[in-house]
């Protein structure tokens, strides 16, 4: 039970920073990357 919690912690974790991430570059920028 521990490493499931710590494994969908962790993907969770991942996950919200790949969106913040994207609040650091331009509007302009993240169009070009999901064109």
């Amino acid at each position: 039970h521990a490493k499931r919690a710590a494994k969908s912690a962790i993907n969770l974790y991942n996950e919200i920073r790949l969106h913040l991430s994207l609040d650091y570059k331009t509007p302009n920028m993240v169009y070009k990357l999901s064109a």
